[in-house]
């Protein structure tokens, strides 16, 4: 058990209400969407009522003779099994201040959005050819901030999960994800206001990173608490409610969850406001294919896509690493160190590789941007000899592959080679 005044602390965050999505955010009130939307209501008429009576259960019943003897893994493995097969997602909840509302598709589509007191903050459309649109209403001081671009990671998802799995499967993996070592709670049934028999696992957490949720900073070694509900009959997510502990239980984000709910129309495409400067960023989509070079370590296949020379005869490189079959570096894993260069011209030229870097991790594969300072001023080299560390840490500290002899590019008649392949365009 937690301490007694910690658990009261709980007792008194559970019987917290929480709100109905904004009225904003009523995009989705097809007729299926309504329905649940009074199911929604009627839940939290409930959930006042017996919030308190459940805790107050889990105070008088808190040792682990009570609860069934299950990690979050076993919670994991129940709840992914169960979303096989679902055509959609659709969550909606809040996360520090701020209302969110999240759609996913089982053939790639995503699409989120974010409001604070009623008023937009972000909204983000992915679809499945790795395209990405993102748009902040506020902006900064010049003007709303819109954006699209591409994401190369995309192409590995269906490599990286399981035959079974599914986009659907991977945002009800990412929500559940417990970062930190997890001190379990186990497992029990209740019967809700509505008389409906559901699960509720808990658990206890101690962060390993700092990360933000929402607006909400967590540090590393901040105390979590996870509550999730279950449907007993289906196994799929119904909710899931993440305390932070600062001297009580504060509620830090919670989520609902709705399964294979038609997406509206509405929600499947964005337009820009007219006369918004929008930034384009889509090189990958042409260079993800295009390859100058590649070779394998153990662990890592590493790629160089493409090179462009700046005036001052500086390198831009676009590299990307992608897991091998044989690699032993973990399924998921917790860091994306940069690739590592060291390139000589063939003339015996030296560069320095810059400590700025771009890049896109996801599923097994990373997309990286790097630069490499000439250091020294002088005529071009016709070739380079290109050295890569593509993950040096963990088990694959030391692999590195080398390109030699690899021909340059003229130089272009720009400072950055990167912003150069970058668009803005009016809308």
């Amino acid at each position: 058990m937690l301490g007694e005044s910690q658990d009261q602390e709980l007792a008194q965050a559970l019987s917290v209400p929480r709100a109905l999505p904004p009225a904003g955010l009523e995009a989705r009130a097809v007729a299926a969407m309504r329905e649940a939307g009074e199911r929604r209501a009627r839940r939290r008429q409930w959930l006042l009522c017996t919030s308190a009576a459940v805790a107050i259960v889990a105070i008088a019943f808190g040792s682990l003779a009570y609860y069934a003897a299950n990690k979050p893994s076993a919670f994991r493995r129940r709840v992914l099994a169960a979303a096989e097969g679902a055509t959609t997602l659709h969550s909606w909840g809040q996360e520090g201040t701020r209302d969110f509302e999240t759609w996913v598709s089982d053939d790639g589509f995503r699409r989120r959005e974010t409001r604070a007191g009623g008023a937009a903050v972000a909204l983000s459309l992915e679809d499945e050819e790795g395209r990405e649109i993102y748009y902040r209403p506020g902006g900064d001081e010049a003007g709303p901030l819109a954006q699209e671009f591409y994401d190369p990671t995309l192409r590995h998802l269906d490599s990286f999960l399981r035959p079974e799995d599914s986009p659907v499967t991977w945002a009800v993996w990412a929500d559940v994800a417990v970062c930190g070592s997890a001190a379990d709670r186990g497992q029990h049934q209740e019967v809700n206001g509505l008389g409906e028999l559901v699960e509720v696992w808990e658990w206890e957490c101690v962060l390993r990173d700092n990360c933000h949720i929402g607006d909400v900073a967590c540090r590393e070694g901040d105390r979590m608490w996870i509550r999730a509900e279950v449907d007993p009959d289906t196994g799929r997510l119904m909710s899931v409610t993440r305390y932070l502990w600062e001297g009580s239980w504060t509620v830090v984000k919670w989520a609902e969850y709705e399964w294979d709910a038609p997406i509206p129309e509405e929600a499947q495409d964005f337009a820009f406001p007219a006369g918004t400067a929008i930034t384009r960023s889509v090189a990958w989509a042409d260079l993800a294919d295009q390859v100058i070079r590649t070779d394998a370590t153990r662990d890592w296949q590493v790629t160089v896509h493409a090179m462009a020379l700046n005036r001052h005869g500086d390198i831009g490189l676009w590299l990307s690493r992608v897991k091998t079959e044989e690699s032993q570096v973990p399924r998921r894993y917790d860091s994306a160190p940069p690739l590592l260069v060291d390139a000589e011209g063939s003339s015996g030229e030296r560069y320095t590789q810059s400590n700025t870097f771009s890049c896109m991790n996801a599923f097994g594969a990373g997309y990286w941007t790097t630069a490499l300072r000439r250091d020294d001023p002088g005529p071009d080299p016709g070739t380079v000899t290109l050295t890569i560390w593509p993950y040096n840490e963990g088990v694959s500290e030391g692999q590195s592959v080398t390109f030699g002899d690899v021909p340059l590019p003229p130089r272009e008649e720009v400072g950055d080679v990167f912003e150069a392949r970058r668009e803005v365009v009016q809308h």
